[in-house]
């Protein structure tokens, strides 16, 4: 058998992989690499499940040379090319499809001349070619293309597809990728999704909707998928299941999403609170911004509403003692009154909060919403303040937003998580009454109160958000959880409108395996972060909750506080215990039996590699995890860790801010790290541990043969062609240990391996014998 100490001495062989996607355009001179993407601009119109789309892509030719290059576009598998159009800088031109064969060619042909395996997985698709000449130097060259494709349905959906997915060029940021789609149907649209991409979506009525997407740099992971529904009842449910071994949980997601055009008497009135800290510190812009925005919602306030208005600081004071119609007589003396507000004094919090529930009405129905603004910590700990007020019943929601970085976010955050509620963080010099408004502006118009959702037959073991709280008009409720088992039957659904119960069924509601949903455990993973986050932050930190977060993050590819860890393994946490020289010595120094055994059960994040990282030897470009945050704030990933159990300052902040996004994401893009960059990943439906650039089927074990295949050789195409699922992998690295049978694995290497297969050879891995 040949020795596993082989996988160690491959760890130093290679560069960082360079590789490229779709929308490839490659100079005929085989010494320069593909042009630089500056521009990848993708318009569609979805017309009832037909999708024109229109892609423009600029290129920058930075040689000082006039080129001649082949434009490529691997295209959607449903593509009707039927019709399409290709314009060069303006001027039409001809180009070729290429069949799944001949592509298959033009891809090996790539591969082999830039040692880059990014193309191996558009193997099996066609190809679009098309000759670009004059390219002048220092410039930029625009293409356009624009063809049809069917939407494919998708448990119950419909999906649209773009073949987005690059990889990182030689290094480069990839410039601006932006999405504008025009969705318009003859049935009303219910649920609309984007699981790849955090997508802005505005709907226009019933039956059309525009979504948006754009970002700057980086690297595309992902194909861009959206999936819409179309339904014609009040109330649309939509579910995608994922759960490919029947012995292991599966995952869901499950969209509720009420129709658009509500009448004005259907709607739930409700009881509204306004509590705004008055305390020294709101002094200047804030409490300037703090009376616009209030009164704001104040006009937002519906006549069938009953409302107050509390201010505190050392004190309170109410406007009414006890809840008034909000007629306009009594919204011009609330504004009148807010005007007046004048900051001074501390801020207690505690005695505030008691006397607000106390104003709830006894055996009232109605949602009871405190809409309660701070900028302070309080006078006493979350602790006091959390034992100090009552609940106040099923139906009291509590709005927090914290101003500024001197809040309590653990009493924050409680609040909300308590009163079924969300809390917001308002950055300094972010605009308070736009943050607010836009808040209320969806909250004033509740549809459904008091949800309630049963979901029996699959046996449902997690999900997310655990209660659901008020449904508003023009809100998307998604939840994501875990099942047992593959099964089909009624969801019900329980809520109050107009003061009375209504109850939704839906009879049939399958959670079998929709085979390419691969994308809907990471957006369980992510809000089951967020869960475990926030309970080191109300209850403390625990050796088994963080160890989980670190499995989560590094499957899943998930950023979160202690992410770092995973990347860098000098800072690995004392649970999982080893670090470079560790590895180093007691890995590589150990018998190959014990080795390949290791392989198997390496801890989570012992050993980072990540984009850029040449394994053990150090360098490449900065991890994404050095910093941790987004573009409103952020901090050292090094010492975010710490900061999860902080209750105040920018560090809390932070984190808090990050974790509220996580309990509501959808889609993965914004929060996720290169998946390159973590120890344990998936590709296809198998899990591989990284060791520096190699990638090793997490399966395998001192009791394979290997057979050593050298990369980009005519062996190396033979496995790709005959073992499609093995493409995904091998387009990730050029250094792979992949299982092909129950006693054969591959070990791809870009130095060593045979280039031809023998008939012996061919047996031995399955492969058909020529």
């Amino acid at each position: 058998m040949t020795s596993i100490r082989l996988l160690a001495a491959l760890l130093s062989l290679l560069p960082a992989v360079v590789a490229a996607g779709a929308g490839l355009l490659a100079p005929r001179d085989p010494s320069l690499p593909p042009l630089r993407v500056t521009d990848h601009l993708v318009d569609v119109e979805i017309d009832d499940g037909v999708a024109r789309t229109i892609v423009t892509q600029t290129f920058r030719n930075d040689t000082g040379r006039r080129l001649e290059a082949t434009y490529l576009f691997p295209l959607p598998e449903e593509a009707d090319l039927t019709k399409f159009e290709m314009t060069f800088n303006g001027k039409m031109v001809t180009g070729r499809v290429l069949p799944a064969k001949e592509a298959a060619q033009i891809y090996e042909s790539i591969v082999r001349q830039s040692k880059d395996p990014g193309l191996i997985e558009f193997i099996g698709r066609r190809l679009l070619q098309m000759r670009v000449f004059p390219i002048e130097p220092n410039s930029d060259t625009t293409i356009r293309l624009n063809y049809q494709q069917i939407c494919r349905p998708v448990s119950g959906m419909q999906a649209f597809h773009y073949p987005l997915r690059t990889r990182k060029t030689s290094g480069q940021a990839y410039g601006t990728v932006r999405f504008a789609v025009k969705l318009d149907s003859a049935t009303p649209l219910k649920g609309i999704w984007s699981p790849t991409h955090a997508v802005e979506v505005v709907r226009q009525g019933e039956r059309r909707a525009r979504i948006a997407y754009e970002a700057t740099g980086g690297s595309l992971e992902d194909d861009f998928l959206l999936l819409y529904g179309t339904d014609s009842s009040d109330l649309g449910l939509s579910l995608v299941s994922f759960q490919p071994d029947s012995t292991e949980p599966g995952h869901f997601v499950l969209m509720l999403t009420p129709k658009q055009m509500w009448p004005e008497d259907e709607r739930e009135p409700q009881d509204v609170v306004f509590v705004v800290d008055t305390s020294g510190s709101m002094a200047g812009d804030k409490i300037e911004q703090a009376r616009r925005s209030v009164n704001y919602c104040i006009d937002r306030l519906d006549e069938r509403d009953r409302f107050s208005v509390v201010r505190f600081s050392t004190g309170f004071d109410s406007l009414f003692e006890t809840l008034q119609p909000a007629s306009p007589e009594n919204r011009a003396a609330a504004q009148a009154w807010v005007k007046k507000f004048r900051p001074a004094g501390g801020t207690n919090i505690a005695d505030t909060l008691e006397h607000v529930l106390a104003m709830r009405a006894d055996k009232s129905t109605r949602s009871f919403v405190t809409v309660f603004l701070t900028d302070g910590r309080g006078n006493r700990s979350a602790d006091e303040i959390m034992n100090t007020i009552t609940n106040g019943g099923g139906s009291v929601r509590m709005f927090p937003f914290g101003v500024g970085h001197d809040v309590n976010t653990k009493l924050l955050d409680r609040l909300g998580e308590t009163y079924s509620g969300r809390t917001t963080y308002v950055q300094p010099g972010e605009n308070l009454e736009l943050v607010l408004g836009d808040f209320f502006s969806v909250i004033s118009r509740p549809v459904l109160t008091d949800l309630r959702l049963t979901l029996p037959g699959a046996g449902v073991t997690e999900r997310f958000p655990a209660t659901l709280g008020d449904l508003y008009h023009g809100q998307q409720l998604i939840l994501a959880g875990r099942y047992d088992r593959a099964a089909t039957g009624p969801v019900r659904l329980t809520g109050r409108r107009g003061g009375e119960v209504v109850e939704f069924a839906w009879p049939d509601v399958s959670f079998r395996s929709e085979p390419t949903a691969d994308y809907v455990p990471s957006v369980w993973a992510g809000r089951k972060i967020a869960y475990l986050i926030d309970q080191i932050r109300q209850h403390g930190e625990s050796s088994e909750m963080v160890e989980e977060i670190l499995v989560l993050s590094q499957t899943y590819g998930i950023q979160t506080p202690y992410s770092s860890w995973l990347v860098d393994p000098e800072r690995t946490p004392p649970t999982l215990g080893l670090t470079r020289g560790r590895v180093q010595g007691e890995f590589f120094g150990t018998p190959p039996a014990a080795q390949a055994a290791r392989l198997r059960r390496l801890p989570a994040g012992a050993i980072g590699g990540g984009e850029g990282t040449p394994g053990f030897g150090g360098g490449g470009r900065p991890s994404p995890a050095d910093r941790f945050g987004d573009d409103d704030g952020a901090i050292d990933a090094a010492l975010a860790g710490a900061a999860v159990t902080l209750e105040s300052g920018e560090a809390a902040n932070v984190i808090a801010r990050k974790n509220a996004a996580l309990k509501s994401i959808s889609s993965m893009d914004r929060e996720r790290i290169s998946r390159t960059a973590f120890a344990r990943q998936r590709w296809g439906d198998r899990w591989y541990n990284r060791l520096g650039p190699l990638l090793v089927d997490a399966a395998f074990d001192e009791d394979f043969e290997i057979q050593m295949v050298r990369f980009a050789s005519d062996a190396y195409f033979d496995l790709v062609r005959e073992r499609p699922e093995l493409r995904a992998v091998l387009a990730a690295s050029r250094e792979a240990v992949v299982i092909v049978n129950d006693r054969w694995a591959v070990l791809v290497s870009d130095r060593v391996g045979v280039e031809v297969f023998s008939d012996e050879q061919r047996k031995h891995l399955g492969l058909a014998v020529r």
